[in-house]
């Protein structure tokens, strides 16, 4: 999901872990696990006051699997972008 008027920051992040890192030249969190096992969530920052949440469920429980699968679609999001 794009947030058009929703920072990286401003982004709400309770629950499970949270890891900061960068995604394809962005800043950008790690979400795991925030309604579960096997959730995860990539978000990254798409300018100065937009964001992109990508969330991804495992049905076998393997979070790890759903950051990839996140990671993996969040490549896709990322190249429709607007480079600034």
């Amino acid at each position: 999901m794009l947030y058009d008027s929703t920072s990286l920051e401003q982004q709400n992040l309770s629950g499970g872990q949270v890891e900061s890192t960068t995604f394809a030249g962005h800043e950008a969190k790690i979400h795991r696990e925030a309604l579960g096992a096997g959730d995860c969530s990539l978000l990254f920052a798409a300018g100065d006051s937009s964001s992109v949440s990508l969330d991804a469920t495992s049905n076998d429980m393997n979070t790890d699997a759903a950051c990839q699968l996140a990671q993996r679609a969040g490549e896709l999001v990322e190249a429709k972008l607007p480079k600034n």
